[in-house]
């Protein structure tokens, strides 16, 4: 991801229009009617924060930017938790992304971002850590195909634990800031609100 972020910052694609972020998998009745984290709601749990994050924060960190409203919808179980979540943000640039986050559809673990001048796509193990090859899908404005780039595998948990160990022990500046942290807690907010009320929730501009 950071590989495609610096793509679009680079300006590889253009401007970018659109977002599209989907994590999603079938968890089994059984499972979900257990008493753990993910799935009681006095907790937080649901699909929207279990999974939905992340595709929260790919859409602020293509964008460069935090939404400026929010929109979203959800289906609720028998406990309140949602458990199949789909969201829009609009952004003060114009650009637009749709978060997905699901409890009760098939796999999904994609992104896309389209760019007025071509489009990024990793079509899957966007979001869950993988030592093989990495493979997305580079497309220029009026390309069809486009071309297939590889990126090499790597421990990702490995890694992150090694630039944690790098931070505490030497003072590295992380890549991830606190306020950044926030800022995508203020956004999930927003839409857990959002798909309670059926109303469009405005996000007030970053707090410094």
């Amino acid at each position: 991801s950071r590989t495609i972020q610096q793509m679009v910052s680079q300006g590889k694609i253009g401007a970018p229009r659109l977002v599209r972020a989907s994590f999603c998998f079938h968890m089994e009745e059984h499972i979900l009617k257990k008493k753990e984290n993910a799935r009681l709601k006095k907790r937080g749990g649901g699909a929207l924060l279990d999974v939905g994050c992340y595709g929260v924060s790919v859409a602020r960190w293509m964008m460069e930017e935090d939404p400026e409203s929010i929109q979203a919808s959800a289906h609720f179980n028998s406990e309140g938790v949602d458990i199949h979540t789909v969201g829009v943000l609009h952004f003060r640039n114009g650009g637009l992304a749709t978060v997905e986050a699901s409890f009760i559809s098939s796999l999904q673990q994609t992104y896309t971002i389209v760019g007025e001048d071509g489009s990024i796509e990793l079509p899957h193990n966007a979001f869950i850590p993988w030592e093989k090859d990495a493979t997305y899908l580079h497309r220029g404005r009026h390309e069809e195909i486009g071309r297939q780039i590889v990126i090499p595998g790597a421990d990702e948990y490995r890694l992150m634990v090694e630039h944690f160990s790098d931070v505490l022990i030497h003072g590295s500046s992380p890549l991830v800031q606190i306020h950044d942290s926030i800022q995508n807690m203020r956004v999930l907010d927003a839409l857990a609100e959002s798909a309670r009320s059926g109303q469009m929730v405005v996000i007030p501009e970053k707090q410094t």
